[in-house]
Parts: structure tokens; C-alpha cells; sequence
């Protein structure tokens, strides 16, 4: 299934600050001080020198600085590692917790679901296999967050350091016009300075027609398939669609109405 990738943009100002590219950026959410010094430890290179190491938890909106030394310890006949806990940069702290809250804010209003009018895309139908109807729900989704507002804190953060905040598996629903829903899956923060993109994928098996009935979108879904639909137009949509894209690979459905439901059952020939 192809990627279905949603973007939101905002413009980010500024690019002073001491942080620098050479320095670590790693997610410890909730962690003591013992387990803060590990991971600083574990964030460096294997190889003599000196590393800052910022440690960012999202769940508490701050960040802790630690200076590590890397050293080779030849009675060990290892490299060994030593973290000191030092201050960290106000303006860094500040950053941080500005930016943290905007992406957060963002996520939470999306995660609640997107309603998506009939005059961007119709049905989840349409967004299966085409790349120019996912494109056009990318953009209503890129009119809509509100990371198009100006963030005006200097940018001293790398922003992969702050895509760590959307590793976690948020799935977010997606409702159209004609009662069909999906969900999507944020995967990623991308971009530069001056461009963020959100990076979402269509969470497989997810997307359903107006009746609850699982849109196929893959062969082996198709193959052995059984829809129970409420209306001949519902009924329609869904023959019509598994015959456009599966019935050249040998998938035959077969319809049994009641006069109350109509039952689709789909199988592949053998040959």
C-alpha cells in the first residue's frame, strides 16, 4: 500500500543558540538521574573525546545537559565513559518547551480525528492506490494545524531531536463526507529550519465504507472477502471497487440480497 504522507508547515525564525550540530540529542521520558547519566553515556561515539549530550522528556517538558567524557582505559583494555551533569542553556530550555508544547498541541488536536469535507475528498475509496487524491488530503491537513503560526523562539534545537516526539504510535482517525473512515499513522517529523513536515502512513486494514465493512487494500484482503452492506448504492461502491482492482487477479464476487442487506463474497479462482 502506498505511503499516505500529510503535511503540516511552519515557518521557524532564527538559528541563533550554542548548541551544535555535533552534539547528541536523545529522549529519555520520565527518567531518574541514574538512568539520565546512563543514556548520556550510551549516546556517544566509542572513541576518546568530549560530548555534550542533551537529554529531552517530552512528558515533562524539560531537558537535562550532560558533558561526557570518552577515554581508553588500557589496564580495562576498553573505552570508558563518564557523565557530569552541568546547566543547560536558558534560551535552550525555554526553546524546548515552547516547541514541545506547539507539537503537542498540534498532535492532540488531530488525534481527536479529522473530518474531512466532501470537497476535498469524497470517500476513503478515493484515497486507495491514488497518490494525487492522498495529495489533496495532505493539503487540507497542511491548511488546518496550527503549526502554520510563527514560532518565534530561536531555533538551536535540530529538528530531528524534536521529531523523537512523535515515536510514539499515535493513530489518528479520518472520517469522510460519505460515512467511510481510515486512520493514519504519524510516523515522523521532517524538514529544516524553515519547513516542518508531519509524515503520516495509512494504517493497513483500517479504511471502511459507510457500513463498517473493511475496504480491501491488498490481494490477500480481497481473496476471501465478505461485506454486508445496507444499501444497493453502498453495495455498488464496494463490488465496483474490489472488480477494479482485484478482478484481474483472478478475484469473483458473488451478491445475496434479502431485501434488508445485500451480502458481497469475494474469492480467487483457482486456475
Amino acid at each position: 500500500m502506498k505511503t499516505l504522507m500529510l503535511l503540516a508547515a511552519a515557518i521557524l525564525v532564527g538559528a541563533t543558540g550554542t548548541a551544535s550540530a555535533a552534539d547528541y540529542w536523545e529522549e529519555c521520558n520520565s527518567c531518574s538521574s541514574t538512568q539520565l547519566s546512563m543514556k548520556a553515556k550510551e549516546s556517544v561515539p566509542t572513541r576518546e573525546g568530549s560530548y555534550n549530550v542533551y537529554l529531552m522528556d517530552f512528558e515533562s517538558v524539560t531537558i537535562s545537559k550532560y558533558s561526557v567524557s570518552v577515554v581508553w582505559m588500557s589496564r580495562k583494555g576498553r573505552y570508558v565513559a563518564h557523565a557530569q551533569a552541568v546547566t543547560i542553556e536558558s534560551h535552550i530550555l525555554a526553546e524546548f518547551s515552547t516547541q514541545t508544547k506547539t507539537i503537542s498541541d498540534d498532535l492532540a488536536m488531530i488525534k481527536a480525528g479529522i473530518v474531512v469535507p466532501r470537497t476535498v475528498v469524497p470517500s476513503a475509496y478515493d484515497l486507495m492506490f491514488n497518490s494525487s487524491r492522498q495529495g489533496d488530503l495532505s493539503d487540507y491537513i497542511n491548511d488546518n494545524l496550527s503549526l502554520w503560526q510563527q514560532i518565534g523562539a530561536p531555533v538551536s534545537i535540530p529538528l530531528v531531536a524534536l521529531g523523537k516526539i512523535v515515536s510514539i504510535n499515535i493513530i489518528i482517525p479520518v472520517e469522510f463526507s460519505d460515512g467511510s473512515t481510515m486512520q493514519v499513522q504519524l510516523v515522523g517529523l521532517e524538514g529544516d529550519l524553515f519547513h516542518v513536515e508531519y509524515t503520516f502512513e495509512y494504517k493497513e486494514g483500517s479504511a471502511k465504507d459507510p457500513d463498517g465493512n473493511i475496504i480491501p487494500d491488498s490481494l490477500s484482503a480481497a481473496e476471501s472477502y465478505v461485506g454486508v452492506s445496507s444499501s444497493l448504492e453502498n453495495f455498488e461502491r464496494l463490488s465496483s471497487y474490489i472488480a477494479d482492482w482485484f478482478s484481474g487477479s483472478g478475484v469473483k464476487c458473488t451478491s445475496a440480497d434479502t431485501g434488508v442487506e445485500i451480502t458481497l463474497t469475494c474469492k480467487k479462482q483457482q486456475k
